[in-house]
């Protein structure tokens, strides 16, 4: 399941949340380099990781994180329009109630066996568009290296690019806009092999909620 985080549930679970922290580091700037997210703490934790900040947690039944990412208001700062508003160039930044975006996505190559790491990013990229649909956003924006084009496009979402491909320190990035819709997340499923809904409201992690009752299942 890919568990929901959100200003009501986050303190019950901070200890998945340092932990995703942690692994931030690990892959963002231990893997991919970028060293400007560098911390002596071994922290990902940068002015985006706010109140305003939705998780979307992959755990084990145990609690450990498998996968994640996050998910920001466009009314509020964010990535795009904050360091990279240069990366726009078609129109205006995409910005409103019903438009967020996602940063730091990822799974744990340690954590998922690699026969099963396709379905385990599939079923996360299918939670961030239920939750998306669950609170009535209409699109998301992200700035991805490009890429990360092929695997929108495999999944045949309706993405639009919003500007051209922009160099940074580590590589070429690309900001594109996206439609959240039933349609996008069947063609999802389908193409990631993810059956059925995947996203959990829970107001405990697993490892917890298993001896408890306040236990909430998303529609």
């Amino acid at each position: 399941m890919i568990y929901v985080v959100d200003r009501f549930n986050r303190e019950a679970y901070r200890d998945q949340l340092e932990e995703m922290y942690r692994l931030r580091h690990q892959i963002y700037v231990g893997r991919r380099g970028w060293k400007a997210l560098a911390r002596d703490d071994g922290r990902d934790i940068d002015q985006f990781d706010t109140a305003d900040t939705v998780y979307l947690l992959g755990l084990t039944e145990h609690g450990a994180v498998t996968s994640g990412l996050r998910l920001n208001p466009t009314t509020k700062p964010h990535l795009i329009n904050t360091f990279f508003p240069h990366a726009v160039t078609f129109g205006p930044i995409p910005t409103g109630e019903k438009i967020y975006e996602i940063t730091r996505y990822f799974v744990v190559p340690r954590r998922v066996p690699q026969m099963d790491r396709r379905r385990a990013a599939g079923a996360l990229i299918t939670g961030m568009l239920e939750y998306g649909l669950s609170i009535g956003l209409t699109d998301i924006t992200l700035l991805c290296d490009t890429f990360f084009m092929s695997t929108m496009l495999e999944m045949r979402w309706n993405v639009r690019p919003l500007g051209l491909p922009t160099a940074y320190d580590e590589g070429t990035c690309i900001a594109v806009i996206f439609d959240v819709s039933e349609e996008a997340i069947a063609k999802t499923r389908q193409t990631r092999g993810v059956t059925g809904a995947v996203l959990d409201y829970a107001m405990l992690p697993p490892s917890v909620a298993a001896n408890d009752n306040r236990r909430i299942v998303a529609a």
